[in-house]
């Protein structure tokens, strides 16, 4: 939807005009936070995301022009994990078209998948990030997500007692708690399951950072 599609054509020359809706007018958002609201014909709320900056790559030296894109279309709107930058490969946006970023959760039989198994932040045209999505049959489950290098130094808390419903989902850049970035290897993401029964379990998947040799 936009009030001027010559603009985004020209913009990004792969866009085709007839998937977009052209009206008079657009209000003006903020692009360090706001809402993104959808209503129905008689005002009730379809879908909402507030967003921040914030949730923008901490590797993206100038955020100006780039947009959020939603991983999971099966995840929650308004949950952080599932939004991420937009790949540089896409000149940071892809209207009219799929995200650049999307992926398809998939279940598995351990109620954990991680993917990529492999991604490389560095490398243009390769993921820049991985998905850590779970499959619970009850809700209620509060989770802790954390990742060890392969000499066992907890470098990244990605979940810390929270409180999740049967489909969470998690993303990791490769950055560590710091802010700086992970090294090239393997790295295990522990995740500890406390049931609404008590019951305490674990799950632990490897996953690994690539680059350039």
């Amino acid at each position: 939807v936009t009030d001027d599609i010559s603009a985004i054509q020209a913009q990004y020359p792969a866009t085709i005009a007839s998937v977009f809706i052209e009206i008079s007018s657009m209000p003006s958002m903020r692009d360090d936070k706001g809402a993104a609201i959808l209503l129905n014909p008689v005002g009730l709320i379809i879908d909402r995301f507030d967003y921040r900056e914030e949730y923008h790559s901490p590797l993206l030296n100038n955020k100006e022009g780039v947009s959020l894109e939603r991983i999971s279309f099966s995840g929650y709107s308004n949950n952080e994990s599932n939004w991420f930058s937009a790949s540089s490969n896409n000149n940071f946006a892809t209207p009219g078209f799929a995200n650049s970023q999307t992926v398809n959760s998939q279940s598995s039989t351990n109620n954990i998948n991680v993917a990529p198994a492999t991604f490389s932040p560095e490398i243009s045209g390769t993921a820049d990030f991985t998905t850590i999505t779970y499959n619970f049959d009850d809700p209620g489950n509060v989770l802790n997500v954390n990742i060890f290098d392969a000499s066992g130094n907890l470098i990244r808390r990605l979940s810390e007692n929270k409180l999740v419903g049967t489909a969470p989902l998690f993303t990791w850049d490769g950055t560590r708690d710091d802010g700086s970035r992970a090294r090239i290897g393997y790295y295990m993401i522990l995740t500890e399951i406390i049931q609404a029964n008590g019951r305490v379990s674990y799950l632990k998947e490897r996953v690994a950072i690539g680059g350039r040799f």
